[in-house]
């Protein structure tokens, strides 16, 4: 089958526009900078005694969560031309092979952070009496410092961009042609090999401690439930917490594996549709907005927190409305 033809018809519908994916990223980041910066008061200032030693977990975690939100709603804003690795850089550095970059290794950074909140609640609950107690440290060292490298192998082999458009644009003659300040467009690779190994590799270096670590510490807990081991209140505080990050994290998960799925799906097919490439793109920029919404929801500290707010509102807005009326009927008299 010829690739050149795997592709929807040539769209130059204001969905499938760079003007579209950019607008749409400048409304997320004016939502996300208060509420991050909501979330983030929340832990600093709200975060109770008993929470004190997960605090910084989950301010790491908020921290990189909204950090790699930032970046691709503000900062670097790629414009895809999936499913080739190539297009534009729409944000503040117009440096796509920078962007590309950047932005790949804060999403993996933050899929670390969430890593050491599950293999701290592993390491405190239970692993401080094993072995893991001695190899923790350096492996997380190691995790973090790895984090720049996963994703650089496509970096080193950027083929020759003007054969690498040409090859391109000869396989996907539908692409669409926008004016992007005369700007050519990137093309980090031609072969999807090498970043789906990457991808790959991420998901076993990351994703896979993630689950292993957290089905250790729900085995460990449901067993020293039934061996009652450990106190009732105990085995409550931490059975909460670990419900309330693992929903917290699994949302962002979902967030996250909705358009990457997507955009694996369509390199593996080499099929391009870019309404379908700037929507995923949409969806994975909302990772950090979702995440701030359901860590509030499901820590019920900041949970009722925000909620007192709302309340107290509630409850001041009958009052300056009573007063007003009092003063309305007091003038009313002096009139008289």
């Amino acid at each position: 089958m010829n690739e050149s033809l795997i592709c929807s018809d040539f769209d130059s519908s204001y969905l499938a526009s760079p003007d579209f994916v950019a607008l749409s990223c400048h409304i997320i980041t004016a939502i996300e900078i208060p509420l991050s910066t909501f979330g983030m008061y929340c832990i600093l200032y709200k975060t109770p005694v008993k929470m004190k030693p997960v605090q910084f977990l989950i301010l790491n975690m908020h921290f990189w969560n909204t950090l790699s939100d930032m970046f691709l709603c503000c900062i670097g804003i790629p414009y895809l031309y999936l499913p080739s690795i190539s297009g534009y850089d729409l944000g503040l550095f117009r440096s796509p092979a920078v962007t590309f970059y950047i932005g790949v290794t804060l999403v993996l950074a933050m899929i670390a952070a969430i890593l050491s909140i599950y293999e701290n609640r592993y390491h405190k609950l239970f692993g401080h009496k094993t072995t893991w107690k001695a190899v923790r440290k350096p492996y997380l060292i190691f995790v973090y410092i790895s984090v720049p490298f996963i994703f650089l192998p496509p970096f080193l082999i950027i083929p020759e961009q003007e054969n690498a458009r040409s090859f391109i644009l000869d396989k996907l003659p539908c692409l669409p042609h926008f004016s992007l300040n005369d700007e050519e467009f990137f093309v980090l690779s031609i072969n999807p090999t090498v970043p789906l190994l990457c991808i790959a590799f991420a998901i076993l270096f990351l994703a896979v401690p993630i689950l292993t670590f957290f089905s250790f510490t729900l085995y460990h807990l449901l067993t020293r439930k039934k061996l009652m081991t450990l106190s009732a209140n105990t085995l409550s505080i931490h059975e909460k917490f670990l419900k309330s990050v693992s929903i917290q994290s699994l949302s962002t998960a979902i967030i996250v594996l909705i358009p990457l799925l997507t955009f694996i799906t369509v390199m593996i097919f080499w099929y391009h549709n870019q309404k379908l490439n700037n929507l995923g793109y949409l969806v994975l920029s909302l990772h950090g907005s979702v995440s701030t919404i359901v860590m509030i929801m499901v820590h019920k500290p900041y949970r009722d927190f925000t909620f007192s707010i709302y309340t107290k509102r509630q409850s001041i807005s009958p009052q300056i409305v009573t007063e007003k009326s009092n003063q309305h009927q007091n003038s009313f008299h002096v009139v008289l």
